[in-house]
């Protein structure tokens, strides 16, 4: 198991066993403090932790521990910092812990393992058992290692991937047997038992209240800045730098807190590029107006000449979910560029859609409820914000809302009779395309949103490559600044309202100034078209035999692909889910 986990964390290894319990750590440094850290380890020889973690806003945890008995040591690690929170709180000591981690503690005396993972599964956990033994790891190369025979895959998992370029389920794998250690939750073995339990929700609807927009603004930027400044602690950090709002403003914050701390960290941000095959996008004009703005050097990607499925026996790493990107390989040779360039830890301004997500529906239920006093506070900010009302939808206020009639998209036809039937998947599909009756409330849209960890956690590891020894940051996931988003009136949080108050004074007016601006193209069709020839055919589907009607889905394509497509409801990226999963089967079955 933990030379299947060395590539992930190439530092250092060791392993700890006491009688039939078994702990081991493959170490990748990327604080300050990991330089003198070794794991498995043990304040007491008793209760023993392997992590992977990253502590945050240590300081408050240090009071709280020392207000409970227990001073750890200016140096301590993140793996020592969660053994004296276990040490004071038992099993309740996650409710105390900010930041990313995923770990095991065995406590001895009580013959219990404890496992938890942080809230919105940045960290993954996997595990598999049966009545003879458990055995996790934070990555499933590390639990597939064990078994001896073929592989055995999650049906309803592989269904999921075809329909919707992800497994849905936070607590299954694509592999039967192995499961997820669901985001939030914690895991308890004593007594020969499995526990599973929730430890965090988060908040149903609560508003912050200050009397101006500017202190509502103050607020979140110091939150803000907390949540980047606990993802420096290292010489080095990348940027990955769009040219959009959210990882321009983690730049900006991160540049500022560089330069006022006493150690300097580097920085770098990295762009994707894609002008010859798309020449409408703008994303590398604005990330290098940032990027000459806060005066960090920058490194342009190009795109334009990966195919799709380039490299994909590489990419498709055994052990490992399919993935859903076809230029996947692009993306690894990014990740190999800022290995080269000495950065192990990236920044990315995944996460800051779902907080900053506004509600059409609330005004008309603030009418119905005769919330007067709040209407008029939200109709007074979002007129002193944005200078005016109009864009939030008064004339629907008499009508009752906004009714919009649900939409599923066409099922795709190309997969199997039988593999649909038996799996229901046409209700599956339905179910996930049907929308409940909205409430009208901004935060209620926001934790859908953010419920969806499914999809989160797979955009994790896709981030963070195969097997690359890259750790990705994300500061909008970060709790503080999470709870406090989904307290804020709607009015600022319309078009990211309180983001670009909070970062005027330190970007661009350029990019402050700029709407969201979806990506300019379609790069799928745009190489199809550009290569010419049937590319269908170069895809056969071999290993979808039962899954996918490969004639069906290949005269799919190249309705998709012509000039002049007829609609459909199933796009370029989706289409080419089959030929994602085919490769990584192949790899699997090999």
């Amino acid at each position: 198991m933990l030379a299947a986990l060395q590539l992930r964390g190439p530092d250092a290894s060791c392993h700890w066993i006491r009688d039939a319990v078994g702990l081991a750590h493959a170490l990748l440094a990327t604080t300050v403090e990991s330089a003198n850290e070794h794991q498995p380890c043990s304040l007491d020889g008793n209760i023993w932790i392997t992590a992977d973690a990253r502590i945050d806003d240590r300081a408050t945890l240090r009071r709280h521990l020392a207000a409970a008995g227990t001073n750890p040591r200016h140096s301590a690690t993140d793996a020592e910092l969660i053994l004296h929170a276990y040490a004071a709180w038992g099993r309740g000591c996650v409710q105390h812990l900010l930041g990313d981690f995923a770990f095991a503690i065995w406590d001895q005396a009580r013959q219990r393992l404890y496992c938890a993972r942080d809230p919105f599964g940045i960290k993954p956990f996997f595990y598999a058992a049966d009545k003879r033994e458990l055995a996790f790891a934070t990555d499933v190369c590390g639990i597939t290692a064990l078994r001896e025979s073929s592989p055995v895959f999650h049906q309803p998992a592989l269904a999921d991937f075809l329909l919707f370029g992800y497994n849905t389920d936070p607590h299954a794998t694509y592999y039967r047997g192995i499961h997820q250690l669901s985001p939030a939750h914690c895991l308890t073995l004593e007594n020969d038992t499995i526990q599973l339990r929730r430890y965090w929700t988060p908040p149903a609807e609560t508003v912050v209240t200050h009397r101006s927009p500017s202190e509502y603004t103050e607020q979140f930027r110091e939150l803000f800045q907390c949540a980047v400044s606990d993802r420096l602690r290292t010489p080095k950090v990348g940027i990955f730098l769009s040219g959009g709002m959210d990882s321009s403003s983690i730049a900006a914050a991160a540049t500022k807190l560089s330069a006022t701390n006493a150690s300097e960290v580097a920085l770098k941000a990295y762009t994707v590029t894609a002008n010859r095959i798309c020449p409408g996008d703008k994303e590398v004009r604005y990330a290098t107006l940032i990027a000459d703005a806060l005066r960090i050097p920058i490194g342009l990607h190009p795109l334009d000449d990966c195919p799709p499925f380039d490299r994909w026996s590489d990419v498709a790493a055994p052990g490992q979910a399919p993935v859903y990107n076809p230029f996947h390989a692009n993306h690894l040779d990014l990740l190999d560029r800022v290995i080269a360039d000495g950065y192990r830890v990236m920044l990315c301004g995944e996460g800051g859609d779902p907080t900053m997500i506004s509600s059409p529906g609330y005004y008309p239920r603030l009418l119905k409820a005769f919330r007067w006093l709040t209407l008029y506070r939200e109709l007074y900010g979002a007129f002193h914000v944005h200078g005016s009302i109009r864009r939030i939808g008064l004339r629907r206020l008499a009508t009752g809302g906004y009714n919009y009639p649900a939409v599923v998209p066409d099922f795709p036809q190309w997969l199997d009779q039988g593999f649909t039937d038996r799996l229901s998947l046409r209700e599956r599909w339905r179910d996930y395309h049907t929308t409940p009756p909205s409430t009208g409330s901004r935060q209620q849209r926001a934790l859908e949103d953010l419920a969806d960890v499914a999809w989160y956690t797979e955009i994790f590891r896709q981030n963070e490559g195969a097997r690359t020894p890259i750790e990705v940051r994300y500061p909008f996931f970060d709790l503080r600044v999470v709870n406090f988003l989904l307290s804020v009136p709607q009015y600022l949080v319309e078009r990211k309202a309180i983001l670009r108050k909070a970062m005027v004074a330190d970007l661009p007016a350029a990019i402050t100034a700029r709407p969201k601006t979806p990506f300019q193209g379609d790069l799928i069709k745009a190489w199809v078209q550009r290569q010419g020839g049937d590319i269908a055919t170069r895809w056969p589907l071999r290993n979808l035999a039962g899954y996918v009607d490969a004639s069906r889905h290949a005269t799919a394509f190249r309705r998709y692909a012509s000039a002049q497509p007829e609609r459909a409801g199933w796009d370029g990226i989706h289409l080419l889910a089959p030929v994602a999963l085919d490769g990584w089967l192949d790899r699997a079955l090999s």
